[in-house]
């Protein structure tokens, strides 16, 4: 006997016996059907980051560093109000309190 007759030869007596045919189905689709929904093209996790509501609070009062006027915090809020990465809010103190 060759491998092809011993292979039809086991599916024959597979399909025969319903409950471990509908077993052995299922052992099969589960994976497919979880891996379609979980690797789906069109689920993209970093195309709506836009919307994803992100509060800054700016509390950087500043320095000096020798005559120099030091001003991280103005200076990374104006980078950060130029990126459309994040839906950046820009709050004080309080209003990040309530939220």
């Amino acid at each position: 006997m060759n491998w092809f007759s011993l292979f039809l030869a086991q599916m024959t007596q597979l399909a025969s016996n319903k409950g471990v045919l509908y077993s052995v189905i299922a052992a099969l689709l589960v994976p497919i059907v979880y891996g379609g929904i979980l690797l789906s093209p069109d689920w993209g996790p970093y195309d709506n980051l836009s919307n994803l509501p992100v509060a800054v609070v700016n509390n950087d009062k500043g320095a000096m560093s020798g005559d120099e006027a030091l001003n991280v915090g103005e200076d990374l809020v104006a980078d950060l109000k130029k990126s459309n990465d994040l839906g950046w809010k820009f709050v004080d103190s309080e209003e990040a309190e309530k939220d």
